[in-house]
């Protein structure tokens, strides 16, 4: 089912190269501080390596959308975004207002909005998931196992372990999240697709990739430096 060196990656945005960074060196403008009407830049990768800025508008905070989830709402400008809207894949371009952290792109208006009209996650939001401790519990699922499981049999067991992120709706809007790229190197067609329908179900955009065989040599290299708006890749599987 798998060719040699099968590699399954998740591609994302990078925040702000880890959330302790982020809280020492780079300032932060608070919710309660953002208003409509404020405009600001935003970073982001839409081809190659190469870091661009684009313009953004606020137009409103939604507050209590769920509980202790906030979420601010802006309108995103450019040639790209006037033809393409939101794209898929930009999960965690990080936003800025005045210089200052607001947070990170996260959510769209509709497939079929006629502007880019994107949910942007609050950074105090996301850094209080770095401070949270992880909850005890006597608690602890067990899947099932046997010797030989279908591709079937997987998906089916961990449906009960897997939750699909949550949208939105406002003012008679649906707010749904990006979905994250998940690249697919090694696997057969056949493989490839059977895999796609549960990925697609759970917010990852599953797509053909070719690195099988490549080496990844160079790829973990210390003197890589991350920067704001970075794409970064996580190998998830190999075989």
């Amino acid at each position: 089912m798998i060719a040699k060196y099968g590699r399954i990656f998740s591609a994302l945005l990078l925040i702000c190269f880890g959330f302790l960074t982020v809280e020492g060196s780079v300032s932060i403008l608070p919710l309660e501080q953002i208003k409509a009407g404020m405009k600001g830049k935003g970073k982001t990768v839409f081809e190659g390596n190469i870091i661009e800025e684009f313009d953004v508008e606020i137009l409103d905070v939604l507050y209590n959308i769920a509980p202790k989830r906030n979420m601010i709402l802006a309108k995103l400008n450019g040639e790209i975004f006037d033809k393409a809207g939101v794209i898929q894949g930009m999960s965690g371009s990080p936003v800025y207002v005045g210089g200052k952290l607001i947070g990170a792109v996260a959510y769209s208006i509709g497939d079929f909005a006629k502007e880019a009209i994107a949910g942007i996650t609050p950074i105090g939001e996301m850094l209080s998931i770095e401070r949270k401790e992880t909850a005890k519990s006597s608690f602890s699922p067990q899947i099932p196992f046997k010797k030989n499981l279908s591709l079937e049999e997987l998906f089916e067991i961990n449906k009960e372990f897997l939750i699909p992120r949550s949208s939105f709706f406002s003012e008679g809007q649906t707010l749904a999240p990006l979905s994250i790229p998940l690249v697919f190197s090694g696997f057969s067609s056949n493989a490839f697709e059977r895999a796609k329908v549960f990925f697609s179900g759970l917010g990852f955009n599953p797509v053909r990739g070719g690195l099988s065989g490549q080496s990844l040599k160079g790829i973990s290299s210390p003197d890589l430096a991350l920067r704001e708006g970075d794409p970064v890749a996580v190998q998830l599987v190999r075989g």
